[in-house]
């Protein structure tokens, strides 16, 4: 459900402030990870242990 919801944000429709929230909170921490020398590969397997689906994490990354 939650991948739907921000597959939702990622179209440009409305979603609960949370979901918002969630989004934020991981591109930021992607972005500390990438900053720690981490690669884009190594994040998104993180990711995708967390249950993100890989379009929304290329989508996040991109």
């Amino acid at each position: 459900m939650v991948n739907s919801l921000i597959r939702r944000a990622f179209e440009g429709k409305p979603v609960p402030e949370s979901v918002q929230n969630i989004i934020n909170a991981t591109k930021a921490w992607a972005q500390e990870q990438s900053q720690k020398g981490h690669t884009k590969e190594q994040i998104k397997a993180a990711l995708l242990k967390q249950g993100w689906q890989e379009d929304l994490i290329d989508r996040l990354l991109g």
